[in-house]
């Protein structure tokens, strides 16, 4: 992996992105990072992990598979779980989370443009004690806990710069 996690840290945000980044590069089998990179550099090639008929299976290459070994381990010891745009349908990502959510009884906060498929059948029906912040399909937003919830019209909080907005 591109760089090392520390766990001495308390209070700290982990950003996880199982896929990679649109940073890393891979040459000679080492991974790098070269952060505000432009373009690709010359003779190495991206190391993220696009959509695509072969996404699993490129999970268990490096750096990917040990970065899925870090976030298990991230997931074991969380207190809390805050998704952003994430749809649940990472079959070698989500059960790990979910079962952690579970068994601690850990919150889960999404925030997400529209509760996906996944969401719904994976929360929403399954009894997950979550908080779900979306679209409402205009330009509101709608904020859900369970079977409650209700809509702020004219705001926008579901994306990241309206979470800031409500967080602060």
């Amino acid at each position: 992996m591109p760089r090392k996690h520390d766990d001495d840290y308390t209070g700290v945000l982990n950003i996880i992105k199982v896929h990679g980044s649109l940073d890393w590069f891979k040459k000679n089998g080492v991974t790098y990072c070269f952060p505000n990179s432009h373009k690709i550099p010359d003779t190495y090639e991206p190391c993220i992990i696009t959509p695509g008929t072969n996404k699993y299976e490129r999970t268990q290459d490096e750096p990917h598979r040990q970065l899925l070994s870090l976030v298990d381990n991230i997931f074991s010891k969380a207190t809390g779980f805050l998704c952003i745009g994430y749809g649940f349908n990472d079959a070698h990502v989500h059960p790990m989370l979910l079962k952690y959510a579970k068994i601690r009884k850990i919150k889960i906060l999404i925030v997400t443009k529209d509760l996906t498929p996944s969401i719904t059948r994976n929360i929403a029906n399954n009894g997950y004690d979550y908080i779900s912040i979306i679209s409402n399909g205009k330009e509101g937003t709608i904020f859900s806990c369970g079977k409650d919830s209700f809509e702020v019209e004219n705001k926008v909080y579901w994306d990241v710069n309206g979470l800031e907005k409500i967080y602060k």
